[in-house]
Parts: structure tokens; C-alpha cells; sequence
């Protein structure tokens, strides 16, 4: 199982190099729900999220991200996040 999530891991972040978001959205939202590599899928949902202005959700997925074990990455994310937001004090914590 986890070969699999690895391998659609991989074939989202192929799609959202290519803009191509709702595939990449798709693929992501699947391995959100997996069981191992729930943290790298909540992180691309983060992303996704950001790179189309949708800054709550954001926010959102990347604190799903830090609690499923995201590490800096997420807390990268969420810190860009909230600086979209205009929320400095969160953004530099």
C-alpha cells in the first residue's frame, strides 16, 4: 500500500507542476485519506490551496499537515499562509 501512495504522490506533484490542479487535487485528496502518507498529501493540499488563492483552506490543510506529521514543510506553509493573510504574528511563529 504504500509503494501505491508513493506512486500517486509522485503523479499529483507531476500535475500540479503542470497546473494541472483538480488532477493533482484529486490524486492528493486520495492519499489524504490513506493511512501512511497522510502528511505529504494534506501538505500538496496545502499548496494547492495557496497557489489558487484559496488561503483558509490553506490553512487548514496545513495544520492537517502538521498534525499528521508534516514537519517543517508544513510549518513553511502554513507561515506563507498567514502571511497571505496578512497575519504576521502567526506567519513568523
Amino acid at each position: 500500500r504504500l509503494k501505491v501512495e508513493n506512486r500517486m504522490l509522485r503523479e499529483a506533484k507531476k500535475f500540479e507542476n503542470k497546473l494541472d490542479w483538480d488532477k493533482a487535487r484529486r490524486l492528493y485528496e486520495r492519499v489524504a485519506s490513506s493511512k501512511y502518507r497522510r502528511g505529504r498529501a494534506q501538505l500538496g493540499l496545502a499548496k494547492l490551496a495557496f497557489e489558487t488563492k484559496q488561503i483558509d483552506e490553506a490553512i487548514r490543510y496545513a495544520n492537517n499537515a502538521l498534525s499528521a506529521g508534516g514537519g517543517d514543510a508544513a510549518r513553511m506553509q502554513l507561515g506563507h499562509a498567514y502571511f497571505q493573510e496578512r497575519d504576521y504574528g502567526r506567519a513568523s511563529k
